[in-house]
């Protein structure tokens, strides 16, 4: 069956993984209505689920190569008697490359061109091989759930700058390593689909990554709040805390109390470090980042702001951060 309707079989795998515990007749009639061209009728689009869970007898059953989802009497095997769990592998995103620029915050395109290119120079002097894009590089300021001025610049606005500044950087860094992770500006389109528009999350064309076209200009993609791992320092962007980190000093000493460990954070648009010893007299550092936005946007007039980025370099279970800060478009 699956061998002559490729697209079938794919429709119901997909199915079967995010609802396994629905009826097979209720999942049919939702496949068959949403791909009446794809079955011949509603009981041919159920005998296909039934072949997949090996329900079909024993003769179809003990043809059955893939067993993810086949279904003992009618249930999923589950050999511990346990509830399904929902449980989803949660692991860092190992950084190669021995020279990483971090830059974040740029919020595209409430961006500030001078400190931008300057940070940008910058690591065109230091010869970067990977250059981490660590959050909010979009703004999607109109997908804000908080109020907004609709006299400023629309969605489609926002992601034709956001391609622009990508193409840029290719023409500028044609050999190098890019990573975009996503930040909290960056998750406000999904959140959108999610609230305003459910019904385009499955349609590929939707998807972000898809949107920005990543995989044709080389970029790897980080979301779901997933850490960055270079040796023993942790990267974040700063919204995966769900407080923020700002305490009576700086962003970095709010990461050292909740991270326990060295890591660099973005988010909070400040240059800052903080160092302390454990009592087996190992050396702890946390940094956080300055921004590459206006530091004057019309939500904060007034803040604490200032532009900045990272170097980082690498050898063999070591790792040195060069934290840089820039004041009227001059590098510090």
């Amino acid at each position: 069956m699956s061998s002559s309707n490729p697209i079938g079989a794919s429709l119901v795998k997909d199915i079967l993984r995010r609802f396994s515990e629905i009826p097979t007749l209720t999942l049919a009639k939702k496949l068959y209505a949403n791909n009446p061209e794809v079955w011949t009728s509603l009981e041919s689009c159920r005998s296909h689920l039934r072949n997949f869970r090996g329900n079909n007898g024993k003769t179809a059953r003990d043809g059955i190569k893939n067993r993810e989802f086949y279904r003992a009497n009618g249930k999923p095997q589950d050999p511990t008697k346990l509830p399904t769990s929902y449980k989803r592998k949660w692991e860092p995103y190992i950084l190669e490359g021995k020279k990483v620029g971090i830059i974040n915050d740029v919020h595209v395109p409430f961006h500030c061109n001078v400190a931008l290119k300057a940070a940008l120079d910058y690591l065109k002097k230091r010869k970067v091989d990977v250059i981490l894009l660590n959050g909010d590089t979009i703004d999607f300021y109109q997908l804000s759930r908080f109020e907004k001025d609709p006299r400023e610049r629309n969605t489609h606005h926002e992601i034709k700058a956001t391609k622009q500044f990508l193409d840029y950087l290719a023409e500028k860094f044609p050999k190098t390593k890019i990573i975009w992770k996503d930040g909290n500006h960056d998750e406000r389109y999904q959140s959108f689909l999610r609230c305003k528009a459910p019904e385009l999350l499955d349609i590929p064309e939707f998807r972000f990554p898809v949107l920005m076209d990543f995989e044709n200009r080389g970029i790897d993609y980080v979301t779901e709040k997933q850490l960055i791992q270079i040796e023993d320092l942790t990267i974040l962007h700063g919204h995966e805390y769900a407080t923020p980190l700002i305490g009576p000093v700086n962003a970095a000493r709010g990461l050292f109390l909740r991270a326990k460990s060295c890591a660099l954070v973005g988010h909070h648009h400040q240059t800052s470090e903080h160092t302390e010893s454990t009592i087996q007299g190992k050396m702890i550092t946390t940094w956080s980042l300055g921004c590459l936005c206006d530091l004057h946007p019309r939500y904060m007039p007034i803040n604490k702001w200032g532009h900045g980025f990272a170097v980082v370099e690498r050898g063999s279970g070591w790792f040195e951060v060069d934290n840089k800060r820039i004041l009227n478009g001059k590098v510090l």
